[in-house]
């Protein structure tokens, strides 16, 4: 069987750069906007100028001076907004996170937003809505 949950990507790698594309083909993406994740995602762009936003790659800047975990945490709001209920059908059911690991911060905040079953998977992990199988 197929997974069809829809997935979105958030990457807090500030160096994360060409493996950007990749990701991209299987999920949005949502990647902390530094030189060399900028360079990738223009590339991108170029590359594949008819993706919109929802199935491409959106930049997203940040205050350098914080950590990965404090991104993600401040971009989820966002990426709710443009991927949740309220704007697409269906909803994001799940997120990869890469660039930093499941904090006890990080899993309130994702659990605010109805993520309830959370895996380490490679350099981040995964938060998953409860009924997300179709």
């Amino acid at each position: 069987m197929t997974n069809s949950v829809y997935t979105v990507g958030i990457v807090v790698d500030a160096q994360f750069g060409n493996r950007i594309g990749q990701l991209a083909r299987e999920m949005p993406v949502w990647v902390v906007d530094t030189p060399v994740n900028r360079a990738a995602a223009e590339q991108l762009w170029r590359e594949d100028p008819g993706r919109t936003k929802l199935e491409g790659i959106t930049t997203f800047k940040v205050d350098l001076s914080g950590t990965p975990n404090d991104w993600c945490r401040d971009i989820l709001q966002d990426v709710d907004l443009h991927h949740g209920e309220l704007s697409h059908d269906p909803p994001y059911g799940s997120v990869v996170v890469i660039g930093t690991g499941l904090s006890v911060e990080l899993r309130a905040v994702f659990e605010s937003y109805g993520f309830r079953e959370f895996s380490v998977e490679g350099q981040g992990f995964r938060a998953s809505a409860e009924n997300t199988s179709v």
